[in-house]
């Protein structure tokens, strides 16, 4: 067991400090940039997104084992996966 302990302790003094995490390769944007290659930060703000859905809900959150979901929440963390994967959020591409 004291083995153990050992082994744990030199793991974590080989920790690395660094702003970001890429599976593969370099990282693909510097530290501290501004906005995702794909995001216009001119593009203008505001609107109203309007959906329509039969049913009822008791979470807001997709994730959960109980409950019910509101309808279509969970488009809104595909399309932001989407996006950060560099896919865009269009569903056509799909």
């Amino acid at each position: 067991m004291p083995h153990l302990f050992l082994v744990a302790a030199i793991g974590a003094a080989q920790a690395v400090v660094s702003y970001g995490m890429s599976l593969y390769g370099d990282y693909k944007y510097p530290p501290g940039f501004t906005h995702f290659d794909y995001a216009n930060p001119d593009a203008p703000k505001g609107g109203t997104m309007r959906m329509s859905s039969l049913g009822t809900f008791d979470t807001l959150n997709p994730f959960v084992i109980k409950g019910v979901p509101a309808a279509g929440i969970g488009e809104l963390f595909r399309h932001a996966d989407d996006a950060q994967r560099g896919r865009g959020g269009d569903r056509t591409t799909r």
